[in-house]
C-alpha cells in the first residue's frame, strides 16, 4: 500500500473524530452525555445523534408552544396590574389602604384612560 493511501486514511480517521467531538460537544449542551455520544458516534456515526437531537429540539418546540397557548391563570383575588407600567400591584402590601397610586410609576390607578 502506497503512502498515499495511508495519508487518506488518516485524514478520513481525522475528520471522522472530528465529528464525533463536536457531536459530543453539541450533546453536552442539549443536556445530554458528551462521553456517551463520542462513543457512539465513534462507533457508528452521527446518525442516531441527529435523530435524537432533532427529536429533543421538536419535542421542546412542542412543550414551548404548549405553555404559550395555555390558559393562563387568572390573577389571585385583590391582584391587579398597573394600566400604565404594567407592574403586578398587590393591594395587600399597602397595610390595608386602598391604593390610588401605582408603587412603581406613581400615576393615578382610578383616572386610566385605555383608549
Amino acid at each position: 500500500m502506497s503512502a498515499l493511501y495511508w495519508i487518506l486514511v488518516a485524514m478520513l480517521l481525522t475528520v471522522h473524530l472530528a465529528m464525533a467531538r463536536r457531536v459530543a460537544t453539541a450533546a453536552g449542551r442539549l443536556g445530554r452525555s458528551p462521553i456517551r455520544w463520542l462513543a457512539i458516534t465513534i462507533c457508528l456515526s452521527a446518525i442516531p445523534a441527529t435523530i435524537v437531537f432533532y427529536l429533543d429540539v421538536k419535542r421542546r418546540q412542542r412543550e414551548r408552544l404548549a405553555e404559550r397557548n395555555a390558559p393562563a391563570a387568572p390573577p389571585p383575588r385583590g391582584i391587579a396590574r398597573c394600566p400604565n407600567c404594567q407592574a403586578i400591584i398587590d393591594p395587600t402590601e399597602s397595610a390595608g389602604l386602598p391604593l390610588k397610586t401605582c408603587p412603581r410609576c406613581h400615576l393615578p390607578i382610578e383616572k386610566v384612560n385605555l383608549a
